[in-house]
């Protein structure tokens, strides 16, 4: 079972396959969403409909992991 709040964490390590740890700090500004946030406002200012980094389709399918990841989680 994950840690509920995952999606909070402002450090993250990743195992690669030869266990060699690598260890990422990202800190937040404000809430954690100030660069989803900024790309809106500049798609909207641009008066783009669809971002070109995360299209609609790619909303959903991240979307439906999600869904599946808070399933598995228990979060459901």
């Amino acid at each position: 079972m994950f840690h509920n709040m995952f999606w909070g964490s402002e450090k993250l390590s990743l195992i690669g396959n030869d266990d060699k740890v690598q260890e990422f700090e990202c800190p937040f500004e404000v809430n954690g969403f100030e660069y989803q946030i900024r790309h809106v406002v500049q798609c909207v200012a641009q008066g783009r409909l669809e971002s070109d980094l995360m299209t609609h389709e790619r909303t959903l399918s991240t979307q439906y992991i999600m869904d599946e990841v808070r399933r598995q989680g228990g979060l459901l």
